[in-house]
């Protein structure tokens, strides 16, 4: 069955606010009755294309080894064009995959777990684009604190135990005279500008994170603006000035705050 072009949709609903019959309608824009039905009544063209991809299914599941064999070949010797089919396939029928992964979750959860193991890099860039986005809406922000809260009064014991473990992490490899250059040190950030943007200073930030076996000696320490220390995240000192989201969170606060920042961290 020929795909009707744009000309003869238009002129089909024309035609039929004129009261035209089916059958005069497809003499005049030159095709079958059927297809002039399937633009006249939405839910016919629904049910075709139900039963298509009926048909689909099953003739994909009818296959003999040898063509799949042959199509696993031409996948292999044309990738970029079936990247290219499998995105077109999946930007034209996004309704009816998002219905196929809600009505098998446990599958959709491995094929996500897979995913992830085969592309870290790629996932993790999508999150930190995405938390970086998401956290710009203060309501998104509000409802996070409130959920963190109900967390830590629902489950003391285990935010005594991170507690814990994070003060031993952080001072590990530490002696007393570490320890009192540690709270010194933090006294005479206490002032300073953000080491980033050059905005006043707000927290005080460890360069290589706790997270990533960093401690509370003196010179791991350095003050940042909020802002700054979010958007730096688990990165450690160098992975954040090298990383591009520096100059993306600099210029937005100079441009808010009127400072000129440090020009030796500015890009």
């Amino acid at each position: 069955m020929a795909k009707l072009t744009d000309a003869q949709k238009q002129r089909i609903f024309e035609l039929r606010a004129l009261g035209w019959s089916q059958r005069a309608i497809g003499a005049e824009v030159g095709c079958a009755q059927s297809v002039v039905g399937l633009v006249l009544n939405p839910e016919l063209a629904e049910g075709k294309r139900t039963r298509n991809r009926a048909y689909a299914r099953q003739r994909y599941l009818d296959k003999t080894e040898e063509e799949r064999e042959r199509a696993r070949a031409w996948r292999a010797a044309n990738p970029e064009k079936a990247r290219e089919a499998n995105r077109d396939w999946h930007r034209a029928n996004r309704a009816y995959h998002r219905e196929y992964w809600r009505a098998r979750p446990e599958a959709a959860r491995a094929e996500a777990r897979r995913y992830r193991a085969r592309y870290p890099e790629k996932v993790r860039e999508r999150q930190q684009s995405y938390y970086l986005i998401w956290r710009e809406d203060p309501e998104n922000m509000r409802r996070m604190r409130d959920r963190v809260r109900a967390w830590k009064r629902q489950n003391p014991v285990a935010v005594k135990a991170s507690i814990q473990r994070r003060r031993g992490n952080a001072s590990r490899g530490m002696d007393a005279t570490d320890r009192i250059l540690s709270v010194e040190y933090r006294k005479a950030l206490a002032r300073d500008a953000c080491a980033y943007c050059g905005a006043p200073g707000e927290h005080t930030d460890h360069m290589t994170p706790i997270a990533r076996n960093g401690t509370d000696h003196w010179w791991n320490l350095q003050r940042t603006c909020q802002r700054c220390n979010h958007r730096k995240g688990t990165m450690t000192h160098e992975e954040f000035l090298a990383s591009g989201r520096l100059r993306r969170a600099s210029g937005v606060i100079l441009a808010e705050r009127g400072g000129t920042g440090h020009g030796h961290f500015l890009t």
